[in-house]
């Protein structure tokens, strides 16, 4: 009897240790168009003009018609999302009524390319700092297929980016808005991680009127102060543009390979263990930020630094689990002992 109740509560405390999170699976599709190169970035005064050319380029089995517009852009929350009117005529001094696009509609039949020319002819008034257009191609810019005002979509707008800087009174204003451990839970006022594989989140704020490409490191050290591992910050060197807020996200794991087979296939419970196993510490760190906005002629750095625990609870909590069922069972062998010397004395 007593070994069937072995087997059973330790059959339950390796389920317990099974639990893990389910997969959402992110579907993404990708546009049948391209256009090359994706970006022009220029830095030009009033009354200045330039020209150059881009290449789009349809991948799809299928041919069409597509109408190409500059239209202004405006970049929203810590992730930089454009925002823009595909409907919009350009107001006169912004910058999408610079430039002209020649020819502004082409036709693609599947599996081709074709290169179209651009020029950008800056105004004497123009304002100084950083102005940014999108140039969209779409295959319907009126009407969306029922009938209602066309949607940004697969298919239907793609967009590269025109990036015209003008000098003058430029200001340049960047901080750090914040730094946060964002995968920890937080008891008494101290960050703990259940593994070794902290995620951070570094906001950074531009109030001036031009953009900046921040560079720093996250540096984790151990309690011993000693280094186990310098992370980038903002590697993939994208901007923080003009009064605007922008997130850059750095993630580390003790074991990647380990994650990324994890995340892969999060419902195999090979991959659950080995990620988990791999990636178990126990102590104290220090995540050290250091920030340079990489401002020409200007020496400015922000550091920052987060303290957090490592400890695996779950791990914890199973094996004071297994300890609690075992001492039960010994209690409940201990009675039945008892009650069996017990019935041997009366007989």
């Amino acid at each position: 009897m007593f070994k069937r109740i072995h087997r059973f509560l330790f059959i339950a405390a390796f389920l317990l240790f099974a639990l893990s999170a389910n997969a959402i699976e992110n579907i993404q599709q990708a546009s049948a168009l391209a256009v090359s190169p994706p970006e022009y970035d220029y830095n030009l005064i009033p009354g200045q003009t330039i020209t150059g050319e881009f290449t789009v380029i349809n991948n799809d089995s299928l041919s069409g018609n597509f109408v190409l517009k500059p239209i202004n852009v405006t970049f929203e929350g810590e992730d930089a999302l454009p925002k823009f009117d595909i409907f919009e005529i350009p107001a006169e001094g912004t910058i999408a009524s610079w430039i002209t696009i020649t020819p502004n509609v082409i036709s693609l039949s599947s599996k081709t390319l074709e290169k179209v020319s651009f020029k950008i002819t800056v105004p004497y008034n123009a304002e100084v700092g950083t102005h940014v257009a999108l140039l969209s191609i779409s295959d319907n810019p009126n009407t969306a297929d029922d009938g209602s005002p066309a949607q940004v979509g697969v298919g239907k707008l793609l967009g590269m980016s025109f990036i015209v800087n003008i000098p003058g009174a430029v200001t340049i204003d960047p901080s750090v808005n914040s730094y946060e451990l964002t995968n920890s839970f937080d008891f008494m006022g101290m960050h703990f991680l259940e593994l070794f594989t902290p995620e951070f989140k570094v906001r950074m704020q531009n109030n001036g009127n031009t953009y900046y490409l921040p560079s720093g490191t996250i540096v984790l050290r151990d309690s011993n102060k000693g280094i186990v591992k310098d992370l980038r910050v903002n590697e993939s060197m994208n901007r923080v543009l003009p009064n605007s807020l922008r997130a850059f996200k750095v993630a580390y794991a003790q074991n990647q390979d380990a994650l990324n087979k994890y995340n892969a296939d999060p419902k195999n419970f090979a991959n659950y263990l080995w990620y988990y196993l791999t990636n178990m510490a126990i102590g104290q760190y220090n995540a050290d930020l250091s920030i340079d906005p990489r401002i020409k002629n200007q020496e400015i750095s922000f550091s920052k630094q987060i303290t957090f625990i490592v400890f695996p609870v779950k791990l914890a909590a199973i094996i004071l689990l297994l300890i609690v069922l075992v001492a039960i069972i010994k209690i409940l062998q201990s009675i039945a002992r008892s009650k069996k010397q017990v019935r041997g004395r009366i007989l």
